[in-house]
């Protein structure tokens, strides 16, 4: 491990890049050939309506392979320029004009540890693209969570079960929103997300960088 870490260093001086998924010299954080061959077997771009509490979901991919790989790497091993590959996919894919963009919060000892909110980080790609406000300020993660990754839904459903609490919910009233995080399972993160916003909001959507199976 040290030896290829130690490799991948010789190298990214020598390169100005090298592609995340095969560490050949790339111009991009993807290169040309990993990127085809990800369009060509995980790229859905899919538009759901999943019903209340929100009304659509925007996901381009399945959370499978190598956008698996791609995500883990974002999230867990600190590789923020990773997130950039997904920027046009997202942007491309979203078909509405909203009055503000939702993050969804880690808890402040989980952001600690983790060192960033990736949801921040997806949904500062969006505006940059769209010119739309992103909204932190007053939306709280109150409960810190274990890691839903081998819950089963009804787990999953408890464990974010009055997760978050948001303060000042009346700047929301008549807004559109888009709640951003990294990847669709169940939706039980983002549903009990969407709750807390009062029910005169004009609606709320969910974008995501990937859906993933059950």
């Amino acid at each position: 491990m040290l030896v290829l870490k130690s490799l991948r260093f010789i190298l990214e001086v020598v390169f100005p890049s090298l592609c995340y998924i095969c560490d050949k010299p790339s111009k991009d954080v993807i290169c040309e050939g990993c990127r085809d061959s990800i369009e060509h077997r995980l790229l859905i771009n899919k538009v759901i309506y999943p019903g209340v509490p929100f009304y659509k979901l925007y996901s381009p991919f399945l959370y499978e392979m190598e956008i698996r790989d791609l995500i883990e790497k974002f999230k867990y091993q600190r590789q923020r320029a990773v997130v950039k590959f997904f920027k046009n996919y997202i942007v491309n894919l979203l078909d509405e004009n909203y009055d503000f963009i939702i993050p969804v919060p880690l808890h402040p000892l989980k952001e600690k540890e983790r060192g960033f909110n990736q949801s921040l980080l997806i949904a500062e790609l969006i505006k940059e693209e769209l010119q739309v406000p992103i909204v932190t300020e007053g939306i709280v993660r109150t409960k810190y969570t274990k890691t839903q990754t081998k819950l089963s839904r009804k787990e999953r459903e408890e464990n974010v079960k009055n997760a978050f609490n948001i303060k000042s919910v009346k700047r929301f009233i008549g807004k559109k929103l888009l709640i951003v995080d990294d990847v669709y399972t169940t939706g039980s993160t983002v549903r009990s997300l969407a709750k807390c916003f009062p029910k005169e909001v004009s609606r709320i959507d969910v974008l995501t960088l990937a859906i993933a199976r059950l």
